[in-house]
């Protein structure tokens, strides 16, 4: 159950992470991107921030569980 939660949180992080991508890619004029700018501040804010700490700790916790049995690769992972 935790790690079904810890795909969904990470998922929803990095398709967030890729969103703001196209959204500054997709910025043309001055004004528009001083908008993408003042919209990307507050979705680190409000969503990005809460996603990066809920996948922290649902990884950590789930890692956690499996210490010290964590295989190298895992912990390569991890790190990354």
């Amino acid at each position: 159950m935790l790690l079904t939660l810890h795909i969904i949180i990470a998922s929803a992080w990095l398709g967030l992470v890729a969103g703001e991508t196209a959204m500054e890619l997709s910025a043309k004029g001055r004004e528009t991107k001083g908008f993408v700018a003042q919209v990307h501040r507050t979705i680190d804010i409000y969503i990005e921030g809460p996603l990066m700490a809920l996948t922290l700790i649902t990884g950590s916790i789930l890692l956690w569980e499996i210490w010290p049995a964590a295989s190298a690769l895992l912990l390569i992972k991890v790190a990354a």
